[in-house]
């Protein structure tokens, strides 16, 4: 009996490398693959892949999705809201709020704060089973940027504190959330070009020490907030710079 028989897994940028090695022991074990790819030069390895896999016995699938391409994401996601959004039951507690974060990230990036807000309030309502975890804190940064562009201040203030009180309780803290829990207490941004510019020249040099620090990776792992940091100095999209930064 195969550990994942009739499981279904998407990997992302499985076209080579490690994420070409995960989709085949995925599909080792009976599980079924969607998995993207970025650019058109993988194109071709991507259909080996897919070909490779379905000759293992099950369904396989290749999507070209970039990370940063937020309108590519949110309609992968709509292909597969059947075999997987609605079995999300399946999943543990913290596998649903990973979910989560990410479905919100993708409507943040399409630009609809509204209902990335309203996807991650469910897991914050339930949020004890995991609040010691790193996700957890991921989770409620991405909260506050959702706060900041529905400029609700006053909530993030409120939200801040108790951020703030928790870091002092466990007694770890980030400088990614230090940098986070300052930017987003800052209702008004620079209007001259020359000094966002400046803002930005000096907080790129802590972004790039914070980005290369081992210690500040387990809050970036699942999103480089001095991204969005960035596209709101720099007044261009999060899709932009993600797709510079790919």
């Amino acid at each position: 009996m195969k550990l994942l028989n009739g499981k279904n897994a998407i990997i992302t940028g499985a076209a080579r490398g490690i994420g070409e090695g995960i989709a085949l022991k995925f599909a080792e074990q009976g599980c079924n693959v969607a998995f993207t790819y970025i650019s058109d030069g993988s194109a071709e390895r991507a259909k080996i892949l897919e070909e490779k896999l379905t000759a293992m016995g099950v369904k396989a699938k290749a999507y070209q999705s970039n990370a940063g391409d937020f309108a590519a994401c949110d309609q992968l996601l709509n292909a597969y809201t059947e075999k997987l959004l609605k079995k999300t039951q399946l999943l543990s507690l913290a596998r649903n709020a990973e979910l989560a974060l990410y479905i919100a990230l993708i409507q943040l990036g399409l630009k609809e704060p509204r209902k990335a807000q309203k996807t991650l309030s469910k897991i914050i309502a339930t949020s004890k089973g995991f609040a010691n975890l790193p996700l957890y804190r991921t989770i409620r940064l991405v909260n506050l940027m959702i706060m900041y562009e529905l400029r609700e201040f006053e909530l993030i203030k409120l939200e801040t504190r108790t951020f703030k009180r928790d870091m002092q309780a466990t007694g770890k803290e980030f400088k990614t959330e230090r940098k986070i829990l300052s930017f987003v207490n800052k209702p008004s941004l620079p209007i001259s070009a020359v000094k966002r510019k400046l803002m930005w020249e000096k907080l790129k040099k802590d972004f790039d020490l914070i980005q290369h620090d081992v210690y500040e990776q387990q809050t970036l792992r699942l999103f480089d907030f001095t991204a969005w940091m960035e596209s709101k100095i720099r007044k261009v999209s999060l899709a932009e710079v993600l797709a510079h930064r790919a």
